[in-house]
């Protein structure tokens, strides 16, 4: 197996020392504690503030989660039986956190589905069809977002930008450099192309990182809420394409994801497990849980270092 995991068992204060912050979870690329005793957001962001690490914010976010607390939101609030597609976090923004760090507080059970899987980055730029990574490297990929108001759906851009400002909102999109427009419905649209390979920030090594699928309107074709509706897939609440407008080929869209999980593992989540990432090596996703699983509770952290 390319990817390299390492697994710790202990304290949280010693397990952290042990596995050398930070350079640890570059080195291993993933963390795995179990038997932590974590069993509430609260414990969760004792853990994390000792860390020693930096936080970043969500601002900006494309997908569905709340802030449950201090630099801890959840991980995703999509219905459990969806699946999400292999990224790598925020890869889109001009400053993309270096490390996510997931806690189980609630496991779907052995047999109930929900694992993450992790994806080994490096072998998916092994595994890419060139052709397809020097098109993405020289196009790079439009992101657009469509994004309802607060009254209208839980997935809204007062959550996405933390703010209900529309002032605010500008602002931010400006300083990004983002084109957008405010709908008659009140809804925000927003796009910009960006690259869609970078360098790790340690050793300078190229890596497919983008969510170039998993942002891509396709999903939403098999997503609970949306797969009736009959719209342009770059209508849905997010989209992909090249740089200049035109939309990946179907065929490319398939190669991708067969690609990135080929290179994907999974396990089994158990309470108090921490998963930490470093977020340039190492992508990742979600499996949708099994009928009959009601809870599944996950949360996480992103930082700048």
């Amino acid at each position: 197996m390319a990817l390299t995991c390492s697994l710790f068992y202990g304290s949280p204060r010693a397990v952290w020392a042990g596995a050398g912050r930070p350079h640890g979870a570059v080195t291993s690329r993933v963390l795995l504690f179990r038997g932590l005793p974590i069993r509430t957001r609260e414990d969760y962001a004792r853990l994390f503030d000792g860390t020693g690490l930096a936080p970043r914010d969500y601002v900006g976010h494309a997908g569905r989660r709340e802030q449950l607390d201090t630099n801890v939101y959840s991980s995703n609030d999509d219905p459990l039986e969806f699946t999400i597609d292999i990224h790598t976090e925020l890869s889109f923004m001009p400053a993309p956190p270096q490390k996510v760090m997931f806690c189980c507080i609630k496991s779907p059970g052995e047999h109930g589905g929900g694992e993450t899987p992790v994806t080994d980055m490096r072998g998916v730029m092994r595994d890419m069809d060139p052709s397809l990574v020097e098109r993405v490297r020289t196009r790079q990929i439009r992101y657009v977002r469509n994004i309802a108001d607060k009254s209208r759906s839980s997935w809204n851009w007062q959550s996405n930008m933390h703010s209900e400002d529309r002032e605010e909102v500008e602002r931010f999109l400006t300083g990004k450099g983002f084109s957008y427009r405010w709908n008659a419905d009140d809804s925000l649209s927003y796009w910009f192309s960006t690259d869609g390979l970078s360098e790790h920030p340690g050793s300078g090594e190229t890596y497919w990182f983008n969510q170039l699928t998993e942002h891509n309107g396709s999903c939403f074709k098999v997503h609970p809420e949306f797969m009736n509706e009959t719209k342009h897939i770059s209508e849905f609440p997010r989209h992909t394409s090249y740089g200049d407008g035109e939309e990946f080929s179907e065929e490319d869209l398939a190669h991708v994801r067969e690609v990135q999980w080929k290179n994907s593992y999974g396990f089994h989540w158990r309470q108090g497990d921490v998963l930490v990432m470093d977020n340039f090596m190492v992508g990742h996703g979600r499996m949708g849980c099994n009928p009959g699983v009601k809870e599944r509770k996950i949360i996480a952290s992103i930082t700048k270092n």
